[in-house]
């Protein structure tokens, strides 16, 4: 690791997944021992953007939709990381029974699952279902969609 990069932003690993993937890329690499000094949490992905995005923060380890947003082109760069290097993250999406736009959101997690969605981040059950396990640290045991 170049010696001349100063902190380094991950989501607090006690609380946030994406956390816990940086530790685990860190580790696989054999880096976490050298960046350990450098590191500084954010309580979510949400504040390690800001760390990074202000410069407070040289480097960090964010979500790949944060990075392929268009208002973020031309604001460095960033490399996407082996999906061996980590536990993938369970991704789910829900739908608010009071949801004012019910419509929009249904096409919407059904584009999710399409094959029109270049990128699909995960793949939701066929048809909503009722609420899975959470387990420790926010992680779905099946990710889907269903109403809440």
């Amino acid at each position: 690791m170049n010696p001349a990069i100063r902190p380094v932003a991950i989501a607090n690993p006690d609380t946030a997944p994406y956390g816990e993937a940086a530790l685990s890329v860190l580790r696989k690499k054999g880096l976490l021992e050298t960046v350990k000094p450098r590191l500084v949490y954010g309580e979510s992905i949400a504040q390690v953007n800001q760390y990074v995005l202000s410069q407070s923060a040289e480097m960090g380890f964010t979500a790949k939709s944060v990075v392929l947003d268009p208002a973020l082109t031309n604001r460095g760069h960033w490399i996407k990381l082996p999906v061996t290097d980590y536990t993938s993250i369970a991704q789910g999406v829900v739908i608010i029974k009071r949801t004012v736009l019910p419509e929009q959101a249904q096409q919407f997690v059904q584009f999710l699952s399409s094959p029109a969605n270049p990128d699909p981040v995960w793949l939701p059950d066929a048809e909503p279902q009722p609420h899975h396990k959470i387990t420790g640290r926010g992680r779905v045991e099946k990710p889907t969609a269903h109403c809440v």
